[in-house]
């Protein structure tokens, strides 16, 4: 045991218990520090604090060069484009849409620079596009329909961005792959004479059953902007074409909220985007609410809407839906409103009925509650 003084340190009593651990194991000095030199190095803290400040600022500055860059060329295509030659006005298009292609192809395939691809996607499916339509307004003849020129445009960039998707399985990739696909079924089916409407319908429900299997896949991120965008689009469709075969609005409006409330219940039985859940619930309780109530409205069977409320009330709980619950107490309110304005503008005993029936309520609402702890044993 070495003698250690009593005010040493605690450095001191380090070294003296490394001393004693030799000691015992028989470890000399040149195998303690070959071991010493097989350890790892940890770079000390104003070291890291130095690496870290020369990742930030180099982050910083290409973010400023790329930023002045494209204000340069912005600001020069705008004060010079009527001057230039149509050759330049595609240079400076599809040209630089290609150029940033290819830097995406190589960053793609060396794996580098992971936060810029998705910029890099997303700009170089711009400026392509833009060129493509481009090289048709100044090479082709004006008279060409716009349908035509979608079509090839389009077609031409959603093969040209499924070929890179099916090497490079990038969920920005497969966003402008399907963003260029829907584009061009869109233009070809209007250049083959099909309705907007039919083809909202179709486009719509297609982009839902996209949807459905990209829950599936490694991009299921998508998903929810495509469940959105593709019950739009259908019951945009579904709500023209049943508007003009049945020549009114008000089936119409029951039948998109019948469409909606189905489409909500099917992802919540799912558990799945509870946001849409509660978005497609509100629009389908008010379009229900309001078509009741623009039917019954100034009628003797005004209180059928009353009766709507009430089943919708029952609903709401058992789907435990807050806006289908808000949306009915909204909708009970404007009924009772409207019922008071009509029928008992100077009644003083109709407020009384109304807490009498609250009070009711919450009495059988408590029974209730009573009967279910007995039956249930709770």
């Amino acid at each position: 045991m070495i003698p250690i003084d009593a005010t040493a340190t605690p450095k001191a009593h380090a070294i003296a218990h490394i001393v004693e651990t030799m000691r015992a194991h028989a470890i000399s000095p040149d195998e303690l520090g070959l071991a010493l030199q097989s350890l790892p190095q940890t770079p000390s803290t104003d070291a890291t604090l130095r690496s870290r400040a020369v990742v930030v600022a180099r982050t910083l500055l290409s973010w400023l060069g790329g930023i002045f860059i494209f204000a340069g060329i912005s600001v020069y295509s705008a004060m010079f484009w009527s001057d230039m030659p149509r050759a330049m006005h595609v240079f400076l298009t599809l040209g630089v849409g290609f150029m940033l292609l290819c830097v995406l192809l190589l960053a793609l395939r060396e794996g580098k620079f992971p936060r810029l691809l998705l910029p890099l996607t997303l700009a170089q499916a711009l400026m392509q596009s833009m060129g493509w339509f481009f090289v048709w307004y100044d090479y082709f003849p004006r008279t060409t329909d716009l349908h035509w020129v979608g079509t090839c445009v389009f077609g031409i960039m959603a093969a040209q961005q499924a070929f890179i998707v099916s090497r490079y399985h990038r969920t920005s990739l497969v966003f402008t792959t399907l963003y260029f696909t829907y584009a061009f079924l869109d233009q070809a089916l209007s250049l083959c004479g099909v309705s907007n409407d039919l083809i909202a319908l179709l486009l719509g429900g297609s982009l839902i059953m996209v949807a459905q299997g990209l829950e599936k896949t490694p991009h299921r991120v998508l998903s929810a902007c495509y469940f959105f965008i593709g019950a739009y689009c259908f019951n945009v469709g579904l709500y023209a074409v049943v508007g003009s075969q049945l020549n009114g609005s008000m089936w119409s409006k029951w039948v998109i909220a019948l469409s909606v409330l189905s489409f909500s219940y099917g992802l919540q039985w799912d558990k799945r985007h509870p946001w849409l859940v509660g978005l497609g619930y509100f629009i389908s309780s008010y379009l229900l609410y309001y078509s009741v109530f623009e039917l019954v409205r100034q009628t003797p069977a005004d209180l059928i809407l009353l009766v709507v409320c009430f089943v919708m009330l029952y609903v709401c709980i058992v789907l435990r839906s807050r806006m289908l619950l808000m949306n009915s107490v909204i909708a009970m309110l404007v009924f009772i409103g409207y019922y008071t304005n009509r029928y008992f503008v100077n009644s003083v005993s109709w407020p009384v009925i109304l807490i009498l029936l609250g009070v009711a309520f919450f009495a059988v609402a408590g029974l209730a509650c009573k009967m279910n702890k007995k039956l249930t044993g709770c």
